[in-house]
């Protein structure tokens, strides 16, 4: 979650801004997992909070990886933003296929 406030503090948002939340994690379901889940999201938010959604799952993507967290923000425009910079990341740097790599061309 902090990794998550310092990509909102650089897009000019805050916590406050999140409508729904998306966690999987490896481990326990169930109630006792979800309170002690909700000790760590009140440290975050206010009451009530934006939507969430936890789903346990036996593994996630990589070896190692016990948590993934899917944040959808909405923030009114800054109006005085910089006009968009080269911050170094293209998709391509990732190391997943992009679906024109899988796809066959479409004709039309």
């Amino acid at each position: 979650m902090v990794h998550i406030g310092s990509i909102l503090r650089e897009l000019g948002a805050g916590y406050r801004d999140i409508c729904k939340l998306t966690t999987m994690y490896v481990g326990p379901a169930g109630s006792k997992a979800l309170a002690e889940g909700m000790v760590i999201w009140q440290a975050f938010f206010d009451a009530p909070g934006p939507a969430t959604t936890d789903i346990s799952l036996p593994v996630l993507a990589y070896p190692g990886m016990n948590i993934e967290i899917d944040a959808f923000a909405m923030a009114e425009p800054d109006t005085h933003a910089q006009p968009d910079v080269d911050h170094g990341f293209s998709p391509r740097d990732h190391p997943f296929p992009m679906i024109e790599d899988i796809l066959p061309p479409k004709k039309l």
